[in-house]
């Protein structure tokens, strides 16, 4: 979590939500009694979108709700290893810093859970964990602050008081009422002025940076990026003219996806002759830019078939745009879980997928100079051809590293489910938590299963659910089902299916010393698709 900017429409939508609490004070007499107030939906408050593999966001629904001493937020859930904490501050919030945070409740029980508002004061409320070790752990969305109004409020909004005769009750209520009126318009007025000034002032920005575009161009960011990528004549400086012809002005048809990184545009360059994918961040922050500035450097420092071509980038903005080679096929997760209609990913294209992807990290560990941790290797990161061709992509946050270093001391980051259990407890990267991911992507391959999945009995992990599978001989229990039909090419494939859930066992290994070198993974992977190719080729004499 990190700071977070503040656009003109967020703005207006907050006051928004405090001009609807403030009539809600004034009018509503249903809050006059305590109430419970639901948190999650029918699925449960820890339960994930399958579409996005997130959990739902829940501060703006925070910031909208009207709460009083006494009140209680009724909180379902589907059972998960975690636990409720109420922060301190906000600071804290952010942090996830659960030191001096408030333990609550686990969220192991199949029943709603009330926890009561005793204060008016602002309440910080956060999911996550803590281990023996004291590490700690956040939901991501699962967090938010709500405002308690004290139960003086609540009285006057009831008004419990000895009220006065009739004819002085008419008359103050309708004083009251037409001050009410008042304020309302007052603040009605304020937010039609905030959104006009807003408007003006960004259209006012809009005509200084027409002028100032080339300016900042040839300021510090291109300073830097020639710097960082070393006057390598293949990383193009783009305008952002040329960017907005590319997309048609960024036009929402083009969006091939968003998320929490940003929005991703295709475009075409050159009179169309070069289709290419334009990422435009959404954070202006300085661990936003450092993202950007960290995958401009890497990807301007490597050159293997497998890993995606940065093109360019353009520096006439807050914050870099990306332009990469476009890749039309979408990523392996979204043709493992079926997000994808009409194309079936048989055992030979995953293998296949499965060892080139293995070289691509290879190159980054041990034939990129310095070496180059990914950071967060997983299936949504892994681009796919029109022929299934691997494009590793994503290196906002991968990490430079020297030859002599055994490891890189850093803060946590990456995705829950593809997470190096040991580099989560020490803080320690190496390059053995890439092959730890990379053991969970085999095992997607192989499952199709996700490898967070709270629906998914005592195991939510993949890695913990499939391991014990596969040592008692089960394999066949947790092979994709679309891989079995027909059957009789299934039984073919069996044998070398459970040569790779090998490899990945291996690469799952809870100890990092004990897991295989990308390199010696890669060269594994090799030889299970010579000996398939073989077998093929075999059986066709």
């Amino acid at each position: 979590m990190g700071a977070m900017k503040f656009t003109a429409a967020r703005c207006v939508r907050v006051t928004l939500n405090q001009l609807i609490i403030v009539l809600s004070l004034q009018f509503s007499s249903s809050q006059a009694q305590a109430k419970s107030v639901r948190v999650g939906g029918e699925q449960g408050w820890t339960s994930i979108d399958s579409a996005t593999g997130l959990v739902r966001d829940y501060a703006d629904w925070a910031a909208s709700q009207v709460l009083f001493v006494q009140d209680s937020l009724e909180f379902h859930f589907t059972p998960g290893a975690c636990s409720l904490f109420r922060f301190q501050s906000q600071v804290a919030l952010d942090g996830c810093d659960f030191t001096n945070g408030v333990f609550l409740f686990d969220l192991n029980s199949t029943s709603p859970v009330k926890v009561t508002l005793t204060e008016s004061v602002v309440h910080y409320l956060g999911c996550g964990r803590k281990t023996a070790s004291g590490v700690s752990h956040c939901q991501l969305g699962q967090s938010f602050a709500v405002v308690v109004h004290s139960s003086r409020a609540r009285r006057q909004l009831a008004d419990l008081s000895p009220g006065p005769g009739p004819d002085e009750a008419s008359t103050k209520s309708s004083s009251n009422n037409t001050t009410t009126i008042a304020a309302v318009i007052c603040v009605l007025l304020i937010v039609i002025g905030g959104i006009l000034v807003c408007y003006c002032m960004r259209n006012r920005r809009i005509v200084q940076n027409t002028t100032l575009r080339k300016r900042v161009s040839n300021t510090d960011l291109q300073e830097v990026i020639s710097n960082i990528t070393h006057g390598n004549a293949a990383v193009t400086v783009f305008s952002l003219k040329e960017l907005e012809k590319a997309t048609e002005n960024f036009g929402e048809h083009l969006v091939l996806g968003l998320g929490g990184f940003g929005t991703v545009y295709k475009g075409t360059l050159r009179n169309g002759m070069v289709h290419v994918a334009i990422k435009v961040s959404n954070s202006a922050s300085k661990s936003g830019k450092k993202q950007l500035m960290n995958e401009i450097s890497i990807l301007s420092q490597t050159s293997h078939p497998n890993l995606v071509k940065l093109f360019g980038c353009c520096v006439e903005t807050e914050v870099p745009i990306l332009v990469y080679e476009y890749i039309p096929n979408g990523n392996l997760f979204e043709h493992l879980h079926r997000l994808r209609f009409g194309v079936n990913l048989n055992w030979a294209k995953r293998l296949q997928i499965a060892s080139e992807t293995a070289d691509a990290l290879a190159y980054l560990h041990f034939a990129a100079q310095p070496p180059i941790y990914h950071r967060d290797v997983k299936s949504a990161n892994i681009l796919l051809s029109n022929t299934f061709s691997v494009k590793v992509a994503d290196f906002g946050i991968s990490r430079l590293t020297s030859p002599e270093k055994t490891h890189v001391s850093t803060a946590v980051q990456g995705t829950p489910g593809y997470l190096d259990p040991e580099y989560f407890h020490s803080y320690h990267l190496t390059d053995k938590s890439d092959v730890y991911s990379f053991g969970v992507v085999l095992m997607e391959l192989i499952t199709s299963q996700k490898p967070l999945d709270y629906h998914r009995g005592d195991e939510h992990s993949l890695a913990a659910y499939a391991i014990p599978i596969i040592k008692e001989g089960n394999i066949d229990m947790i092979i994709d089902p679309q891989l079995k039909e027909p059957r009789d090419e299934y039984e073919k494939s069996l044998p070398i299916i459970q040569c790779v859930a090998e490899v990945a066992m291996d690469c799952l290994a809870e100890k990092r010393k004990d897991r295989p070198t990308m390199r010696m993974v890669a060269d594994d992977l090799q030889s299970i698709k010579s000996f398939a190719r073989r077998n093929v080729s075999g059986r066709n004499v």
